[in-house]
């Protein structure tokens, strides 16, 4: 009882959120990518043109940065714990196809958290509030939403309908990182006995998600600007099949370095060339798109391959810092100051929309898109964002993870008592 009640205890959920450590066997630098990939993206259509403001209107490969992370610790943890039994010659269990099943859905339950369904239950209340008190209506409205499709939610298929018909629009994340979890898991236990079979079933899908995402952009006549691809989501932005590429790219990264076990000897021009090529993959993908004057073909070729491209690029920065060869990079991307915050991406994913609306939605006057103000506002929705995800972290997501790992060890440890095993 006191090791259960020890999983509420606030002050020690705070040090292990703000912990600026990691174990041996963490890859630093995801920290880093993790925190960096979170954004907060203005709806400004006619300022999304110019040069620099690519960062802003093509801010949605953050997105495709999480897929990478996930589909990279998905495979590195399960080679790691492999190569690690391998290492210290652990007796081998018979594997059947009993075990491989459990396997696979504890694998899967374990990614089910209560954080989102309280979320989604937050949503709910704070949007029957502003509908009553607020001047201003909105097209998110969860109140009538989440009260008829909360089920889809729970189930993670809310990406395979319309956002008028999705509760908390923005978890269809949630949704396609599950069904890339369950995907990843299948192969990759697959690929414990038949590893051929399941590369060769990853490149299949890989390459099958290219040509349907550039046929669907080329028959729709799709430019990617940003107002389109708003206009797009049900179509080329949701659904899974559009964006496993940087998933699987990431899996891919993550056996590679397991394989690798932080060593890659090539020459220094080498390391200079794939430095470049990996640059290249995310700066053109960032910027290749300057001013839209593109044709659809062209588009749909873009559309394709940018995010496997863009995972590409990320690949080679985990590979390099894992090895040796990133330099400063490692140095900021492994930066202690990162990991708590990097703990807290999760809860300000789920909370920063609700608070965005919650704050528009209390004005008295509509806003107008200006540099200075919005720069403000920014600032001020981070801090808000981060302390409400702290808050959430603490008393809500760490206790559920620590009573998970206590549930897990209670089961799996066998402790004797008075002569017999329980």
């Amino acid at each position: 009882m006191g090791q259960l009640l020890t999983c509420f205890s606030l002050p020690r959920n705070t040090n292990i959120i703000m912990d600026p450590t990691v174990g041996g066997d963490s890859v630093g630098a995801i920290h880093g990518l993790r925190f960096m990939g979170m954004d907060n993206k203005a709806l400004a259509f006619r300022k999304a043109e110019g040069f620099m403001v690519q960062v802003v209107s093509n801010a949605t490969l953050s997105v495709d940065t999480f897929f990478f992370i996930s589909g990279f610790l998905l495979a590195y943890l399960y080679y790691k714990e492999k190569a690690d039994k391998e290492q210290s010659k652990e007796k081998k269990k018979e594997v059947t196809f009993k075990s491989r099943v459990s396997e696979f859905f504890l694998m899967v339950l374990r990614r089910l958290t209560p954080t989102y369904m309280v979320v989604m239950g937050i949503a709910d209340i704070n949007m029957s509030w502003y509908n009553k008190t607020s001047f201003f209506t909105t097209t998110e409205r969860a109140d009538v939403v989440c009260s008829k499709y909360w089920w889809r939610n729970i189930l993670y298929i809310n990406n395979f309908f319309s956002r008028e018909e999705m509760c908390m629009s923005w978890s269809w994340y949630l949704s396609n990182d599950m069904q890339f979890f369950i995907l990843g898991t299948f192969l990759l236990l697959l690929s414990s006995s038949y590893f051929v079979l399941s590369t060769i079933i990853l490149v299949i899908i890989l390459v099958s998600s290219w040509i349907l995402t550039g046929y669907i952009s080329y028959i729709y006549g799709y430019i990617p600007t940003l107002d389109e691809q708003l206009a797009m989501l049900n179509i080329l932005y949701d659904p899974p099949w559009t964006r496993v590429g940087p998933y699987l790219i990431g899996m891919c990264t993550g056996y590679l370095i397991v394989r690798l076990r932080g060593k890659l000897n090539i020459s220094k021009n080498m390391v200079i060339l794939l430095w470049v090529l990996g640059s290249l993959c995310n700066i053109s993908v960032l910027f290749g798109l300057y001013e839209r004057h593109i044709s659809v073909l062209t588009s749909a070729f873009y559309v394709a391959l940018s995010r496997t491209a863009w995972g590409l690029g990320l690949a080679w920065i985990i590979v390099a810092c894992c090895t040796g060869h990133a330099g400063f990079m490692d140095s900021i991307l492994s930066f202690g100051g990162w990991v708590p915050l990097s703990r807290l991406t999760y809860g300000a994913y789920l909370l920063n929309p609700l608070l965005m609306s919650s704050v528009y939605l209390s004005s008295e006057r509509a806003w107008h898109i200006d540099f200075l103000p919005l720069a403000a506002v920014f600032l001020g929705h981070t801090c808000i964002t981060y302390f409400c995800s702290y808050f959430l972290s603490l008393t809500l997501e760490t206790p559920c993870i620590l009573l998970m790992r206590w549930v897990m060890r209670s089961t799996n440890q066998r402790k004797p008592v008075r002569g017999r095993t329980t």
